[in-house]
């Protein structure tokens, strides 16, 4: 660790440089519904209805995965941050990723998904996957879920395609060189310190940080980055690699509507405790 003064710094500030390697961070990121879109099963039944896609936002959790990406850059441990998607390129995705350049990443690489719309979560995994080999980046931070799917599956696939450390679910997250010190909370209000080396793959939860919320001047900069888009030949990715499901939805229903409540009248406790137990055995079924 090296410290950096002179007469052309402020008396208050300094800079510190951590000697070690100086690594590129990927970020995974996910264009999803609003979180107050009104879900409606698609008349077909095999899956959502897609006007449910006509207003997007970034992934929450995914945006801590970029504010953390950009604090380590900040820090020095990181000098690129790049944006990762597996999705259609339209107005509205592409609006979401200029929103996400604005928080700070340096470019963004998109695989239009057009071809491989119904891919599974290992599909995804290995294009992203392919990705983060391409690029060479030594940390790989995701959101812990997507909002939509919520199928949390896609961080801990990429730590075993890439063969890395992985880490879920992540609420702390300190690296010094190429080491890394992260906390995950294990329930029961207990919390799991891992240590390791990098390369490595965070999923990240929402008290990571507090995302930042870019000023006009980083919006209208993140118009200018750069938005690479590339295909599954440009990263030598087999086709059925991505397109042969081994998970696919069949069938989507709306939970039934629920039942009328009933009431029963306390007064006479025996009788209510009888007329209770009927209920749930013959009308309920649960007995």
């Amino acid at each position: 660790m090296y410290w950096i003064t002179g007469p052309y710094l402020k008396s208050n500030i300094c800079f510190i440089i951590r000697q070690g390697v100086v690594v590129k961070i990927g970020v995974c990121i996910k264009p999803v519904p609003n979180s107050d879109a009104r879900i409606a099963v698609a008349g077909s039944g095999d899956g959502v209805d897609k006007s449910v896609y006509s207003k997007l936002m970034l992934n929450t959790y995914d945006e801590c995965a970029i504010e953390a990406a950009v604090q380590l850059k900040e820090k020095g441990i990181a000098e690129e941050v790049v944006l990762f998607s597996v999705c259609s390129l339209d107005k509205g995705t592409k609006g979401q990723i200029v929103n996400a350049l604005a928080k700070g990443a340096d470019r963004a690489i998109v695989v239009e998904n057009t071809e491989f719309a119904s891919a599974d979560c290992l599909g995804i995994s290995t294009i992203l996957a392919a990705l983060a080999k391409k690029e060479e980046v030594e940390i790989l931070l995701c959101g812990k879920q997507s909002m939509d799917g919520d199928n949390a599956q896609v961080p801990s696939m990429l730590g075993e395609l890439l063969d890395w450390a992985t880490v879920t679910v992540v609420s702390s997250l300190e690296a010094e060189g190429s080491e890394f010190t992260a906390h995950k909370d294990v329930g029961s209000g207990s919390t799991a310190v891992v240590k390791g080396s990098f390369p490595a793959v965070f999923s990240c939860d929402k008290n990571l940080n507090k995302p930042r919320k870019p000023n006009m001047k980083a919006k209208m900069a993140a118009k200018k980055k750069t938005i690479e888009q590339l295909t599954l030949g440009d990263l030598d990715v087999a086709e059925d690699a991505v397109t042969n499901a081994l998970v696919s939805e069949v069938n989507w229903t709306l939970p039934p509507e629920r039942g009328e409540c009933k009431f029963i009248d306390a007064g006479n406790v025996e009788g209510a405790v009888s007329e209770l137990l009927s209920l749930l055995k013959n009308e309920a079924k649960v007995l």
